[in-house]
């Protein structure tokens, strides 16, 4: 048996050698190949491909086809000519493609816009590459966003890699800000002096250096400045700051420019941190988690070494310490806000990628959309095209045509998306929580444009080198052959398309029935007619004489108060010591102060022991415990026992069931309960039913007779409570849409795919009802082939949008179940729609009378 040489050299060597050459050149490398198997045949065939490289050389390349740039401009007005007669004549063809990348790329804009926006979020400050943030992590993977200001001082000082450090307050906090003629409620920042050097947020009055160095200052933002004063030419003037029961006068020193909506942190003032370090001195000193701490590396610093030797530094001092500070990009933390062992492993980010990649697939839908459909109609221009070559159209001029088509469909869908977007957007908006608009931004612009014409020239490409290639003689008898690839193709893309339309149902299901799940969860206590508002301005002994009144105002049931907001409040941490528990161990529990009858208003079972009560006397060195916080005491006999908490000791005189404060994301804490009504400042009032609205206005008229000129802020326990799920709401919303227009924009899909076999096929129905096969069998014949593409998309979606939905909802502590109806209910779905889809097709065709198609042959 002779060898052969290898194919793909051949191909190669007559793909580039002139036409004049490549008889020499394919003959003299032939007889070479010949030799070379006689002598070693197993060192001929790399021979002879060396040999072809070797004669790959610029003299021996096909010339170049002349191109001359002044037909140019002739050549594209007369195929933009072509496509607009084209779409003239195909109207429907040309609004279920139009329709359709429109559609795709309305959803692209929309989603664009907003990850633009996410991603561009505290990325204003001018040292964005150098600023950091300093968290802290726990032994038990729990992250906390507050650190030590006396560790981080440290750290500074021990670390040269720390060019420059930045304390503030733990958040914005609600105060109020008055002068002799106004009083405003307003949220503010405590921060060290180079706090508007360190962060880039312009001054309109004063200077950076200068804002806060002396004690008691204040900076405003410039809306607050006029509010108050009716103008921002204000430095020296002075002010009464206060917060609760705690007052200052403060002199401004600074005027800065309103917050943009791209900052994370939004204030309305800035006061000078010694305010805050005097109030807090005593928890400070003890090295209490209680500021926030933003730093600058110096140049070429590596962020993994600088955290790397932070642990080190902290388990040569802290050995016994539970919490390990590390550092990441400050701009990095609202998209990626979830972390363990140092890493990011979550956070909004997770949002952001599902949503781009959802545009993208729809984008792919609609542009597999365009070639199908496109391919599909290939039947109708064979003779176009046959006699365009005939007469001496090259390959180039048709291709130029049908890219011209392309792009222009492309151009015309992202006309419609532009108008689309601009109606929809004021709704986009409000499920998302933006203010987008397709402003005058030429990034925007540049970019809309070029995902346009990227779209229209991949979805055109296919089309174009199709409906060119094929053969004079063949395509002026009409026959169309189809290899095995284009047919597979074809089924391919549509396979894919319900694919991503089953995933994205079956995602849509599971989304709602967690939904529903979280607003049917029992909490562990109840949040039905809880109405709370902060005190703002009201000194401790008004605090307890509102509450007193409170309770005597018609429709309000009972009144009390807690230190932080119900749910999703942040509540303090501190270390407790009990009988039998390990020294070196330190667990970290959550605590709150309450006063009397706040447990009881929230109606939280107890499992043994009793609530805080006036009758007892005294109960400041009384706890109240949690289920999981005895779980993890171990304690068979609870009540009674004598725990430390600091240098104190308390006795534990009650064991709450579990209740959830924080969302259903995370795991019951352990928690207790002190009495002090000194901290406990935030007011709650369980009111009855059906008379919200006059018991809310004689609530607001008693909080205004204590706390007058302080606006009556409240909120209903339930909306907080709905609150803490306006992310996965907004997912369950979007989700909802896209599917049905992944579903929408699939069905004119396979409306074209079903069109196009039904044009190849007609004549071999046509025969078959001549034979005697009837409507319902030719119904049948057509439908089948779709029927096991839906089935072959549902077998290769399942385990996809399984996995994809158990990733979501594990981000949840408590969750459903996974149910196998979810599945059957998107995959039955999906199955009448395709049958209803291709049913209008089938049927079309299957009512054909055969002697009208049949008499030409």
């Amino acid at each position: 048996m002779s060898l052969s040489p290898p194919k793909w050299a051949l191909r190669f060597l007559r793909w580039y050698c002139r036409e004049d050459y490549i008889e020499e050149f394919e003959g003299d490398l032939l007889e070479f190949f010949e030799r070379n198997c006689a002598r070693s045949p197993a060192k001929a065939k790399g021979q002879f491909a060396w040999d072809v490289i070797k004669t790959c050389r610029p003299r021996n390349w096909k010339k170049i086809k002349s191109f001359s740039l002044s037909n140019t401009p002739d050549m594209f007005r007369y195929a933009l000519l072509l496509a607009l007669r084209h779409f003239k004549r195909y109207k429907g063809s040309f609004l279920i493609n139009l329709s359709g990348l429109a559609a795709g790329l309305t959803c692209v804009m929309l989603i664009f816009m907003w990850v633009r926006d996410e991603w561009q979020m505290d990325k204003f400050h001018e040292r964005d590459a150098q600023l950091y943030r300093l968290i802290s992590d726990s032994h038990s993977n729990e992250t906390l966003l507050n650190t030590s200001s006396l560790v981080a001082d440290q750290l500074a000082e021990e670390l040269p890699e720390i060019e420059q450090m930045v304390h503030s307050s733990w958040g914005a906090l609600e105060s109020s800000l008055s002068t002799e003629q106004e009083n405003f409620a307003v949220i503010g920042e405590f921060a060290t002096p180079d706090f508007f050097e360190f962060f880039s947020y312009p001054l309109l009055r004063g200077k950076p250096e200068d804002v806060l160095k002396r004690p008691k200052t204040i900076a405003l933002s410039e809306t607050t400045a006029r509010k108050l004063f009716r103008s921002i030419d204000i430095l020296g003037k002075s002010l009464r700051w206060q917060w609760y029961s705690h007052q200052e006068e403060v002199e401004i020193t600074g005027v800065y420019a309103d917050v943009p909506a791209c900052s994370s942190m939004q204030f309305d003032y800035v006061l000078s941190f010694d305010i805050f370090r005097d109030y807090f001195r005593e928890r400070i000193e003890r090295g209490n988690y209680n500021t926030r701490t933003y730093l600058t590396l110096k140049k070429g610093t590596d962020p993994e070494e600088l955290n790397r030797k932070m642990a080190s530094l902290m388990q040569e001092q802290y050995p016994e310490g539970n919490w390990r500070p590390f550092v990441i990009p400050y701009s990095s933390y609202y998209l990626h806000n979830e972390y363990q062992d140092g890493q990011a492993v979550g956070g909004r980010i997770t949002y952001v990628r599902l949503f781009s990649i959802i545009a993208l697939l729809i984008l792919a839908i609609a542009g597999i959309n365009f070639m199908n459909l496109s391919t599909a109609r290939a039947s109708r221009r064979l003779k176009e095209i046959g006699i365009k070559k005939v007469v001496g159209a090259g390959r180039r001029s048709l291709i130029l045509q049908y890219l011209t088509e392309s792009a222009l469909m492309s151009g015309l869908a992202g006309l419609v998306a532009v108008a689309m977007a601009l109606v929809l957007m004021p709704y986009f908006n409000q499920l998302t929580g933006k203010s987008l608009s397709l402003a005058l931004d030429v990034n925007l612009w540049i970019a809309l444009v070029v995902i346009v014409l990227i779209t229209g020239l991949m979805a055109g490409s296919y089309p174009a080198f199709y409906l060119s290639s094929f053969r004079p003689a063949m395509v002026i008898k009409g026959k169309l052959s189809t290899t095995f690839g284009e047919h597979w193709l074809r089924r391919g893309l549509v396979v894919f398309q319900f694919g991503i339309s089953l995933v994205l149902m079956a995602a849509v299901l599971v989304v709602h029935q967690q939904m529903r799940f979280l607003q049917n969860k029992d909490l562990g206590y109840a949040r039905d007619q809880i109405v709370t508002f902060s005190t703002n301005g009201l000194r401790q002994e008004k605090q307890q004489e509102l509450l007193t009144r409170l309770q005597e105002v018609p429709g309000v049931l009972s009144a009390s108060s807690i230190t932080h907001a119900l749910v999703g409040g942040q509540a303090s941490n501190a270390d407790i010591q009990w009988p039998g528990k390990d020294p070196e161990q330190e667990i970290w529990f959550e605590h709150g102060y309450v006063n009397y009858g706040m447990l009881e208003m929230l109606d939280i079972g107890l499992l043994s022991g009793r609530y805080f009560s006036r009758e007892r006397g005294e109960e400041t060195n009384k706890l109240i415990i949690n289920e999981t916080a005895l779980g993890i005491m171990a304690l068979e006999d609870p009540v009674g026992q004598i725990v430390k908490i600091g240098d104190t000791d308390y006795e534990i005189i009650g064991v709450t069931r579990d209740f959830h404060f924080q969302s259903l994301h995370e795991t019951v804490r352990p928690t207790y309960f002190r009495l002090n009504d000194r901290w406990a400042l935030k007011t709650a009032a369980k009111i009855a039913a059906g008379e919200e609205q006059a018991t809310l206005a004689r609530m607001e008229d008693l909080y205004r007779s204590f706390d007058p000129g302080f606006p009556f802020h409240y909120s209903f326990l339930n909306d907080d409570y709905q609150q803490q799920y306006v992310s996965e709401k907004r997912v369950a919303m979007l989700s909802r849409y896209f599917a049905g227009l992944a579903i929408l924009i699939s069905c004119l899909g396979l409306l074209g795919l079903s069109a196009y076999t039904a044009e190849r096929r007609i004549k071999e129905i046509s025969i078959r009802k001549v034979m005697g096969a009837t409507s319902g069998s030719i119904i049948w014949l057509l439908s089948r082939d779709f029927t096991r593409m839906v089935l072959l998309a549902i077998a290769i979606a399942l385990p996809l949008g399984f996995w994809l939905t158990e990733y979501w909802l594990n981000t949840f502590a408590y969750r459903i179940e996974w149910q196998w109806w979810i599945f059957a209910l998107a995959a039955a779905t999906l199955l009448l729609i395709t049958w209803l889809t291709v049913g209008y097709q089938t049927v079309k065709v299957a009512r054909v009378n055969p002697v009208e198609r049949l008499k030409g042959e």
